[in-house]
């Protein structure tokens, strides 16, 4: 299994480091910055998330890199970052984006995921509103339920994905709708636990999850998805 062990390290502190082993047996991917070129910056996150578009020397095929700074994450939230991505390994979901790796390497965690070559639903309702028409509703619903299937997934597994908007849907082929970005998600050990902390897109909070004095469990995912569902109905991003 891919794991996650602690280690001592020189000040006596404890740090998360990564075992080597891969994802994906059937897609051998390289776990090294050297096996790929950067052909495009994607997008910059908060201070420690980079996400660009790579190209693998050796298989030839193109991947999303997410980069993230380790040094700016709490011990805690490294070990659940790690856990969401362990839980996701093995993913049976057609509507959540591959991951086929992950590594440590200079102090970052580098992901790299499949890449979905048609843009996210944010820029799909762009282009839309910029030529002056609007999207046909069978189209909608059939965009929203590949939505919906890919939270069901990740509550089945307990996970909570606290940043769920329009640019963390990526559209593959054949109108494939798939839920990106895990780098605010938790995996709950305990289904009872409440949460307290304020993640991701202020547009897309849910109530609770906006007042500090409150906490908050899966639900917040399916007010953001709400959202998102209003977004796409009227064309408002």
């Amino acid at each position: 299994d891919l794991g996650v062990e602690l280690v001592k390290i020189r000040d006596g502190k404890e740090e998360v480091v990564i075992s080597k082993e891969k994802f994906d047996e059937d897609e051998k991917i390289e776990e090294s910055l050297e096996a790929y070129n950067v052909l495009k910056i994607l997008g910059r996150g908060e201070k420690n998330c980079l996400t660009q578009k790579v190209y693998s020397k050796k298989s030839n095929k193109i991947y999303i890199m997410k980069e993230i700074k380790m040094s700016l994450l709490s011990e805690e939230r490294r070990k659940q970052l790690i856990d969401v991505l362990n839980t996701l390994k093995n993913n049976e979901c057609p509507n959540i984006i591959k991951h086929f790796t992950f590594f440590q390497e200079n102090d970052n965690l580098y992901i790299i995921n499949e890449f979905a070559k048609n843009g996210d639903l944010q820029e799909f309702l762009k282009t839309y509103k910029t030529i002056g028409e609007n999207i046909d509703r069978k189209l909608i619903f059939h965009i929203f339920l590949q939505c919906i299937k890919s939270l069901e997934y990740l509550h089945k597994k307990n996970i909570i994905h606290r940043d769920i908007r329009l640019e963390n849907f990526l559209i593959a082929d054949n109108w494939v709708v798939k839920l990106a970005n895990f780098k605010n998600a938790i995996l709950l050990n305990d289904k009872e636990k409440r949460l307290q902390d304020q993640v991701g897109g202020v547009l897309y909070r849910s109530p609770e999850m906006n007042d500090s004095n409150s906490n908050y469990g899966k639900k917040t995912d399916i007010y953001s998805l709400g959202v998102v569902f209003h977004q796409l109905l009227y064309h408002d991003y």
